[in-house]
């Protein structure tokens, strides 16, 4: 099978067209219009930069800059990642007219093993990227989706790696009360779900790695979530009462 370098749609399987949601907002708002911080502003504002800073410092000493690097690193894995998205929407396959054989060939080789873990499990997309915001804690999320995984509603989560995170577990907890906040306002077909499933793509071979977490494996990360989410809070508040206020105006 050739890697299409200009998309293609011809083995898009017959499913349900799932709800696509408008995507990821600039910025989230409660029903009252206030604005409220992500989830991944959230899990990222503590999250340690040591890993990132040697990454950076390794690309360094190789000689290419950070861009350079990025490139590189979105190769087999973003593709797949990608395409995957491209066939739940029944979409042409995106383009990529400048991807080398062998990254399109991996990532070609990725989207079929998608196709089979999809028909071993079942997998049903609901709806994907529908924007929510828990109006009680104030923060929001935008869940890549959510489905049914062997006729268990599951949030779904895609991400591009070698490995998996604490950080992606909490997100998907973060998610699931997102979800059971707004179960009113959810599409009608969407039920909030308790357990997730992440789908990681390796980046260098683009292959899809599947890993359910229960609803235990949540409920243990949302602890962790919650703790965060009061420590952002006292951060913002701490920040505002040390810095510096601009001097008033003598009064005439």
């Amino acid at each position: 099978m050739s890697p299409p370098r200009h998309g293609s749609a011809e083995s898009a399987p017959a499913a349900p067209k799932p709800i696509a949601g408008p995507g990821r907002p600039d910025e989230y708002r409660t029903l009252d219009g206030k604005r409220v911080p992500s989830v991944t502003t959230i899990t990222g504002r503590f999250k340690s930069a040591g890993a990132l800073l040697a990454w950076a410092n390794r690309e360094g000493l190789e000689g290419r800059s950070l861009d350079e690097a990025r490139d590189a690193a979105a190769d087999a894995g973003h593709v797949a990642h990608q395409w995957i998205q491209d066939r739940i929407h029944g979409r042409d396959l995106t383009a990529y007219p400048f991807g080398s054989d062998e990254t399109l060939e991996k990532a070609t080789r990725a989207l079929e093993a998608f196709g089979a873990w999809s028909s071993e499990v079942g997998l049903v997309v609901l709806c994907t990227e529908v924007p929510v915001v828990h109006e009680a804690l104030r923060y929001g999320g935008t869940p890549d989706g959510v489905g049914l995984v062997e006729g268990r509603p599951m949030l779904l989560d895609w991400k591009t790696g070698n490995r998996t995170y604490p950080e992606h577990l909490i997100q998907l907890a973060a998610y699931r009360e997102l979800l059971r906040d707004a179960r009113g306002r959810l599409p009608e077909a969407v039920e909030p779900p308790n357990e997730g499933v992440l789908i990681r793509c390796d980046k260098e071979t683009g292959t899809p790695h599947a890993r359910i977490f229960e609803a235990d494996a949540l409920d243990l990360a949302w602890d962790y979530f919650e703790g965060a989410l009061r420590l952002y809070r006292l951060d913002q508040a701490v920040g505002k009462m040390v810095a510096e206020r601009k001097p008033r105006g003598k009064a005439a």
